[in-house]
């Protein structure tokens, strides 16, 4: 009779020893997963806040723009090469072709096509900075680019920007 009570003792210091035998082979490896998953954590928090403080940064900046009308095109041109030039890029030409009307009818449309020449990153500049400019909203209709066969840091660069003007006709 002495032997049947024993026995669940028996069998829970077994359990018992097996448990504790696994929690110091597994526990270890857990917590250093869980540290390795807490820091990655810890690092992309970190990055996710850097990125709304810049996003933050552009809606608190309203871009106020004063659009030119089409006799006083040459203006919103003229800052479009000036800006270009601040930022290293070599306008080859820019032409301008027929102004069309805007589906608001409070604007118009004046393609441009440019021809231009830039380091890869003066380029990235130039097309990050456009937005910044205050006589005229342009959007890149089209982009076609090829590096300079002579410089191969260099590329060239063929663009048509639609450049919003405003719809009424100053004198």
């Amino acid at each position: 009779m002495r032997i049947i009570r024993t026995t669940p003792l028996i069998i829970l210091s077994v359990n018992l020893i097996i448990i504790l035998g696994l929690s110091f082979f597994v526990l270890p490896s857990l917590v250093s997963d869980f540290s390795l998953t807490l820091k990655e954590y810890m690092g992309v928090r970190a990055q996710l806040m850097g990125a709304r403080k810049i996003l933050n940064i552009f809606d608190s900046e309203p871009i106020v723009k004063n659009l030119v009308d089409e006799n006083n095109f040459s203006l919103a041109v003229q800052e479009l090469v000036r800006h270009g030039n601040a930022r290293a890029v070599t306008i080859r030409s820019l032409n301008k072709e027929k102004i069309e009307p805007c589906i608001d009818s409070n604007c118009k449309i004046l393609p441009l096509i440019m021809k231009i020449e830039a380091a890869y990153e003066q380029l990235g500049i130039f097309l990050g900075d456009l937005e910044k400019l205050e006589k005229s909203q342009l959007v890149v209709r089209e982009f076609g680019i090829i590096p300079d066969k002579e410089n191969k840091a260099k590329l060239k660069a063929k663009l048509v920007l639609d450049m919003y003007l405003s719809g009424k006709n100053e004198k």
